[in-house]
């Protein structure tokens, strides 16, 4: 078996497309968007309360 079988060739275009599983975002950049969503959410139930409190007197 020669070393030419298992090199690509450039005319396959195979070495030109990124391999998707090479573009997946960092474990803690998923955390933080998870926690600032869970954070934001809370909040705007808090804020929702707090405006009913308000004006409802």
């Amino acid at each position: 078996m020669s070393d030419e079988s298992r090199v690509p060739s450039p005319e396959s275009g195979a070495a030109d497309e990124p391999d998707s599983s090479a573009e997946k975002w960092p474990w803690s950049f998923i955390l933080l968007i998870v926690s600032a969503a869970i954070y934001l959410g809370w909040r705007l139930i808090q804020g929702i309360a707090w405006f009913a409190n308000w004006v409802g007197g």
